[in-house]
């Protein structure tokens, strides 16, 4: 009966995770960012997240430029470019970057040994009401809570300056 229930268990983990990655695109986007047009001018005023510890909080957005980095731990496009990603974003103000997975805290705890801020849990939801149909993904939103810029791919061919100049135009936009 132990055994039974525990084999349960372990398939009805397997099939949520499996449930979640196809939900949210995972591996829909293996080849170079594209950009996509669909988040670009939606209005985002706060996220709903929870941190490592599973406590969930609203963020307020829109005081100053946000990067939000979007990406699961288990997406291969995302372990590809990781390292990069992290030198892209750790020069940046901690406080304008934001990364985020739809995985829980266990699985996040850890993910940027101390390079960026630990990631933040959100719902699928929010992010497929941005427009974003897979990861990773990334966006830059306004001081006014604007999506001024948002790609999905690989940005393994970025360099800083590529990220600096496209946060520089959708702070004067």
């Amino acid at each position: 009966d132990r055994t039974m229930n525990v084999g349960a268990i372990l398939l009805l983990g397997a099939s949520l995770v499996v449930a979640a990655h196809t939900a949210f695109g995972r591996g829909r986007s293996s080849g170079a960012a594209v950009r996509v047009e669909s988040s670009i001018g939606r209005h985002l005023d706060s996220l709903v997240v929870a941190d490592i510890s599973a406590r969930w909080k609203t963020i307020q957005l829109g005081n100053t430029t946000t990067i939000i980095y979007a990406f699961l731990t288990t997406c291969p496009a995302c372990a590809h470019q990781k390292s990069h990603v992290a030198s892209l974003l750790a020069p940046l103000p901690r406080e304008q970057v934001i990364t985020l997975s739809t995985e829980s805290g266990e699985l996040l705890q850890g993910y940027w040994g101390g390079l960026l801020a630990p990631p933040l849990q959100v719902h699928p939801a929010t992010l497929e009401e941005l427009g974003l149909k897979g990861v990773p993904s990334l966006l830059i939103i306004d001081e006014g809570g604007v999506v001024r810029e948002a790609w999905m791919g690989l940005v393994t061919d970025w360099k800083a300056v590529d990220l600096q100049r496209l946060v520089r135009k959708a702070t004067r936009e």
